[in-house]
């Protein structure tokens, strides 16, 4: 019942503004979402992100994100490809979903696709567990100590399977699912193998892969052999190369408690 209470104020109407970020228009479906988007205009957050994506993203690239939220990612790395390039947008939560489409159809972004789906390692339908106060905290996972979340049965899907990517080549995705990162690799297999010049934007946080049913190093060593090198993102957007995962592991201690912003970055790109 407290859950509950926490939801509805959380997901009050009052809460449903726009904020104006970079030029463009986002609007928030909550109240962590809109203190979520002021962070975001006033610099607090996003910074070594956009970085990120202003170096890795040209016109006419075909660019994928995978946990898109509200969106303000996706806006601009649609900006960023420009009309000739294209953009998909997966989003399992029906109600930030709904507000996605919205942020895409008040930007004029035609060019962006948006999908009601999570990615991951198999095609079907699965449940996804919802933060009642932190949006971009839900999770397609059980956690222990969170057995009380609300619940709501979604789409899964395979990038491999997305009718739009079949056959094509992708040159960037943004990976950000609270710990999936593993499943929603092994469901790439195809858009991997076909993408000579991919890189692939993730946060790397060891308890929540594990608490997926992932080993992190064996992300980061499946990434290796399929012709990845590693990258540590840090907050002014400047990358340095992770030669293996003993120095990722010697970057901060205890290992359970930190995250790290990583990019992956196809030798031949």
């Amino acid at each position: 019942m407290f859950r509950q209470a926490l939801y509805r104020i959380n997901h009050a109407r009052c809460w449903t503004r726009c904020v104006r970020i970079a030029g463009l228009r986002v609007r928030a479906c909550s109240a962590d979402r809109l203190a979520y988007l002021w962070c975001h205009k006033l610099g607090l957050l996003g910074r070594d992100d956009r970085r990120v994506l202003e170096a890795q993203l040209r016109p006419g690239m075909r660019a994928v994100d995978v946990g898109a939220n509200l969106g303000l990612t996706t806006l601009m790395m649609a900006r960023l490809v420009g009309p000739t390039g294209s953009v998909i947008a997966l989003e399992p939560d029906p109600r930030l979903h709904a507000t996605l489409e919205r942020n895409i159809a008040a930007n004029d972004a035609r060019h962006v696709t948006a999908l009601c789906a999570a990615a991951g390692d198999r095609t079907g339908r699965a449940m996804l567990r919802q933060s009642p106060l932190h949006t971009g905290d839900h999770r397609m996972y059980a956690m222990d100590g969170h057995e009380g979340r609300a619940g709501v049965e979604v789409d899964v899907i395979r990038l491999d399977d997305v009718q739009v990517l079949a056959g094509q080549a992708v040159d960037f995705v943004k990976i950000d699912v609270q710990g999936y990162e593993a499943h929603v690799l092994s469901g790439m297999e195809a858009v991997m193998a076909r993408s000579p010049r991919l890189c692939i934007m993730f946060e790397y946080t060891p308890a929540k892969l594990h608490a997926a049913g992932s080993e992190p190093a064996e992300l980061l060593a499946r990434l290796r052999e399929r012709g990845f090198t590693i990258h540590q993102v840090d907050a002014r957007g400047r990358m340095k190369r992770i030669e293996s995962n003993g120095a990722i592991a010697g970057l901060h201690r205890p290992i359970g408690r930190y995250f790290l912003n990583l990019l992956a970055i196809r030798d031949s790109a």
